[in-house]
């Protein structure tokens, strides 16, 4: 066993080692191991929350994240007025009707995504 350290906290290796533990049960999903780490940590006066913070991405990993988000808006947004266009086609209006508010409640205006042509 390491030695006790002299400030009277557990030794650096056995917090770092306890440390990783925790962040493998969370990433594990293994919340009952985490839980009880944590308790241990804490005892030890160690907030494990402030050793290793949530991660937190950087401004390139961030706007990553917001590009897939919006293409993935974009895709649903895209599949949706194609849902709708095809309902009016096939004269099933309520389904239509029901796209078209669920797209104005996106802030996305239907007739003037898809102008119907016949009528320009």
């Amino acid at each position: 066993a390491p030695p006790p350290s002299l400030s009277g906290l557990p030794p650096i290796d056995n917090i770092e080692r306890l440390l990783d533990e925790w962040v493998d049960a969370k990433r594990g999903k293994d919340f009952e191991t985490a839980d009880r780490i944590r308790a241990e940590l804490r005892a030890k006066g160690v907030n494990p929350d402030d050793e290793r913070p949530r991660y937190t991405p950087d401004a390139e990993q961030e706007a990553n994240i917001k590009r897939r988000r919006a293409e993935r808006e974009s895709a649903a947004l895209t599949a949706m007025l194609d849902n709708w266009v095809e309902a009016k086609r096939n004269k099933d209006f309520d389904t239509a009707d029901r796209i078209r508010e669920d797209l104005r409640a996106r802030g996305v205006n239907p007739e003037d995504e898809r102008p119907d042509k016949r009528k320009a």
